[in-house]
């Protein structure tokens, strides 16, 4: 019996998870660096407790990534009381 010996297969490595400096931010990518499912998310931009965004195009909506950094500044300079 002839065992074929192949290499292992192993997935690509991602980045970590980080805002880049400037520009936008889908809510897709924000869910990996912010501690919210999207529906929080959503809830939190709708009732004014998160940065709201912006609607790029017809299909397009993202949050101004300088925006989300001033908010997780606020929470952490607030000792951690997310509101």
């Amino acid at each position: 019996m002839k065992v074929s010996k192949s290499a292992p297969t192993t997935q690509p490595k991602q980045p970590p998870a980080t805002l880049p400096e400037t520009g936008f931010i889908r809510i897709s990518e924000l869910i990996k660096i912010i501690p919210f499912s999207a529906s929080t998310i959503w809830r939190k931009a709708k009732n004014g407790t998160f940065p709201k965004p912006y609607k790029l195009s017809e299909q397009i909506t993202a949050f101004d990534v300088v925006e989300v950094k001033n908010w997780i500044i606020a929470q952490k300079s607030s000792g951690g009381n997310v509101s």
